[in-house]
């Protein structure tokens, strides 16, 4: 279903992070404020919401979420496999943004573990699950940095439910949405298994 459904199925002030990746198409911008605004509303004071970000559109991706969180901080997960390109600019892109956002007001941050924030290294994109699948290794390192054991990880645009699966696997609660129903089954099936 769609992400405003998590508004009635999760209380306030209680996830421990929002983690998604968003579509990356200029007519879908509109969501990371989206996702923005429920994270303010549903994670704990000093919960983190980060989501994998188009280098094209990161200014207007900071505008949006900064509309409703405070940025903390910008990460790399390096490219493996093959590198798209973008061709209007004429670049070869190496590497993933994913910008993190603290709920208002900032706090501390829910976990104490140290990390990198230079490239992240997965296995490479994942397309098994779903057109825009990103690696399951990538997503756990980030859950286990910035949750605890049993922490609830949530992502409101699952796609193929690679966050929810990095979750599970992990050892943390997850709630998980899809607009779209196919995407919806694949994941929960990926999840069963």
């Amino acid at each position: 279903g769609d992400l405003s459904l998590i508004y009635d199925a999760l209380p306030d002030n209680t996830a421990d992070l929002f983690f998604s990746d968003p579509p990356y198409a200029l007519n879908s911008l509109h969501l990371y404020g989206a996702v923005a605004k429920l994270s303010q509303a549903k994670l704990r004071p000093g919960g983190l919401c980060l989501v994998y970000t188009p280098h094209p559109h990161l200014p207007q991706v900071l505008q949006a979420m900064g509309d409703h969180l405070d940025y903390w901080w910008i990460f790399g997960v390096a490219q493996t496999g093959q590198e798209p390109r973008i061709w209007h600019h004429r670049i070869w892109v190496g590497w993933k943004p994913i910008v993190a956002f603290m709920k208002r007001p900032a706090g501390e941050r829910l976990t104490d573990t140290w990390m990198r924030d230079w490239f992240v290294r997965g296995a490479g994109e994942d397309k098994r699950f779903h057109q825009w699948g990103q690696d399951v290794h990538e997503a756990t390192y980030f859950i286990e940095a910035f949750t605890a054991l049993g922490g609830l990880v949530v992502d409101p645009l699952c796609g193929g439910g690679t966050i929810p699966l990095a979750a599970k696997i992990t050892g943390r609660a997850w709630l998980a949405t899809d607009i779209d129903p196919e995407a919806a089954a694949q994941a929960r099936q990926r999840l069963e298994g």
